[in-house]
């Protein structure tokens, strides 16, 4: 791979929990630990076996790899009044101050130091109020050798939907069939269309009333997770950073290319 995305967007704002968004932040809410356990199970290596405890020892494993989140490879955000004036800022919400530094977005690159990933960069998405709800995974792959006898070409990438309509994408290279040799990139759709998918708590609450823990996380987990975000959430609250404004409802921050 040459860069791996994860992304979890919110279409809706605060939306009358502004007192508790206000002092917990898309970084706790989201980020250290809904998207830390796709990333994990995305970078692991293959555990043993499908039991507990060897799937948490191979998550915990690779997040312990993970050094700590610079803040100068972060971008904050924090949403204002939609572009049409219909939708209220951040801090117009009840209970929420005038002057909140609370971070609504953030976009951060993320590193794992080991021999498989450590020169892949991991690029950590996740907000409010943006123009779609959605959770996503893409992947590009690293070009072969063997492929560059056709000239420049796109990456093939991966890219698995966690939610809405769940679904696996893949945008790959193929030869055209004409009378000269060129290629051209293709989307194979894996989408799960028609099939009934269990909700989520659904899946959660058989487990526990079967005693299998296999989807929930430990204790080492957590920390090696809160490790990696705990010096940035330090940074920013002791330097009280401003967010970035971005409209509600548009993709987030300007800037986001200077991450990558």
């Amino acid at each position: 791979m040459t860069i791996a995305q994860i992304s979890m967007s919110e279409a809706g704002g605060a939306e009358g929990r502004g007192s508790y968004f206000n002092s917990t932040g898309t970084i706790r809410d989201i980020m250290q630990n809904h998207m830390m356990q796709i990333l994990a199970l995305l970078t692991m290596e293959r555990p043993k076996s499908f039991t507990a405890d060897d799937l948490c020892n191979e998550k915990t494993r690779v997040l312990g790899w993970m050094p700590a989140i610079s803040h100068q490879n972060t971008i904050i955000g924090q949403y204002v009044k939609s572009a049409d004036g219909t939708k209220p800022a951040f801090q117009d919400e009840e209970d929420v101050p005038n002057g909140s530094k609370c971070v609504t977005f953030c976009a951060a690159v993320a590193r794992i130091e080991n021999e498989r990933w450590s020169d892949v960069p991991i690029l950590l998405k996740a907000g409010k109020a943006l123009d779609k709800t959605e959770a996503t995974v893409t992947v590009n792959f690293r070009p072969t050798p063997n492929a560059m006898i056709f000239g420049d070409m796109t990456p093939n990438r991966m890219t698995i939907r966690v939610q809405p309509d769940e679904a696996i994408f893949l945008k790959v290279n193929t030869l055209v069939p004409d009378l000269h040799i060129k290629t051209e990139a293709k989307d194979l759709d894996m989408s799960y269309r028609g099939k009934e998918i269990p909700e989520a708590y659904e899946a959660l609450l058989l487990d526990a009333l079967k005693g299998d823990f296999s989807r929930s996380v430990r204790a080492d987990e957590v920390a090696a997770s809160w490790a990696v975000f705990t010096p940035l959430l330090r940074y920013l609250e002791q330097e009280r950073v401003t967010p970035r404004e971005y409209a509600y409802g548009s993709a987030g921050p300007q800037g986001l290319d200077e991450l990558i």
